[in-house]
C-alpha cells in the first residue's frame, strides 16, 4: 500500500488506500510510527496518529514475527489499550519462524492486548491473510 524503507519513521503523514469488494469498501490508512514525542516533529506525528485513530472504525497492528514483541511494540499496544475500535494484531513472517518461536510471539501479543484478535500471517506467501481481513474484503 505504501513505500517500504529500511529506515524507521519515513512515513510523515497518513497514506490511504481503498479496497473495493462488491458493494463494500475498506479504506486502509498507513500511519506514521507511534513513538514517544521527543521533538516538534514527533509530537506533530503523534497528534496526527491520534486524530486518524479517533476517526477509524478498526485498528490493525502488524508485528514482525522475526523480531518478536519488542519495547516499541509494547509502547504501541499500550497506547491502543483504551481504543474504542476493535483491535486486530497480525504477526507477519510466520513462514520464517519455527513453531515454538511463532507460538511465543503470538502469546506475547495476546498478553499485551487481551482485547485484540491475534492472527499469524505471511505477507510473502499469503498464508493467514484472508482470515485477518473483514468478511466483506475476502
Amino acid at each position: 500500500m505504501a513505500i517500504v524503507s529500511d529506515r524507521p519513521q519515513t512515513t510523515r503523514r497518513a497514506i490511504r488506500g481503498v479496497h473495493s469488494s462488491g458493494e463494500s469498501q475498506i479504506v486502509l490508512v498507513d500511519l506514521p510510527g507511534v513513538q514517544r514525542p521527543r521533538d516538534a516533529l514527533t509530537a506533530r506525528m503523534a497528534r496526527r496518529v491520534q486524530q486518524e485513530l479517533d476517526g477509524s472504525d478498526a485498528i490493525l497492528v502488524i508485528l514482525n514475527g522475526q523480531q518478536g514483541v519488542g519495547p516499541g511494540d509494547r509502547f504501541i499496544l499500550a497506547t491502543l489499550a483504551n481504543a474504542k475500535q476493535p483491535l486486530t494484531i497480525a504477526v507477519n513472517k510466520v513462514d520464517r519462524l519455527a513453531r515454538a518461536e511463532l507460538m511465543a510471539t503470538l502469546e506475547q501479543a495476546a498478553e499485551l492486548a487481551p482485547q485484540a484478535e491475534v492472527f499469524p500471517i505471511s505477507a510473502r506467501t499469503g498464508e493467514g491473510v484472508p482470515r485477518s481481513l473483514p468478511t466483506s474484503a475476502r
